[in-house]
């Protein structure tokens, strides 16, 4: 199987982090420490199911809505 990229893009999100939380590093967990830092690459496939219809939705719109609510306020 050969994989082709189309397309890279950065998704930020759509509002900047709050300034108490920019000071503040995220703490890992004792485990997360000691675990070694690798990449694993993977592509996962799902299959188009051609009966549904779908509406248009910008997805970095979308991943960047996410992304703001990941991070509390």
């Amino acid at each position: 199987m050969e994989v082709e990229i189309l397309s890279r893009k950065l998704i930020a999100p759509s509002s900047p982090r709050p300034l108490h939380l920019q000071k503040s590093p995220i703490s890992l967990s004792f485990s997360e420490q000691l675990a070694p830092s690798f990449y694993v690459p993977r592509i996962f496939f799902y299959p188009a199911e051609a009966d549904q219809e779908h509406g248009h939705v910008d997805i970095n719109e979308e991943r960047s809505m996410q992304l703001q609510k990941s991070f509390p306020e």
